[in-house]
């Protein structure tokens, strides 16, 4: 499953956890969270017919966030992951074989309510 290998995948790439050590989570920060701070979720999935034998592929759109006190480490971290995810392609380590990515950056902004920055990506992913 995708999310799954993404999540491995996430915690082993040493230039992200340099940035966010291991706090990488599925969707929302947890109470005792320190930053900086990854999250990611799955914001759309649709499968695909490839062949009229009953072959399909996932294509699915990860959002991918960065959370911090400070500014720059938003940006540092959505370097590291322009760096791993554009046009990634290969098998993630739960088996997910990851045909292509895709990316669209959503804009840096100040959450108020938690007093952090936010910057993120959305990934998609086509996946068989």
């Amino acid at each position: 499953m995708l999310v799954e290998g993404l999540f491995t995948l996430l915690n082993s790439y040493a230039p992200l956890t340099a940035i966010v050590s291991t706090c990488v989570t599925q969707v929302v920060l947890p109470l005792n969270y320190t930053t900086p701070a990854l999250t990611y979720s799955v914001v759309s999935t649709n499968q695909e017919a490839i062949s009229n034998m009953g072959t399909f592929q996932t294509r699915q759109a990860v959002e991918i966030n960065i959370w911090s006190t400070v500014y720059h480490d938003i940006a540092y971290g959505k370097a590291a992951l322009h760096a791993l995810l554009d046009t990634y392609h290969g098998t993630l380590p739960d088996g997910t074989v990851v045909l292509y990515t895709d990316a669209k950056d959503i804009p840096e902004m100040f959450e108020e309510d938690s007093r952090l920055y936010r910057g993120g990506i959305t990934f998609t992913f086509l996946h068989r």
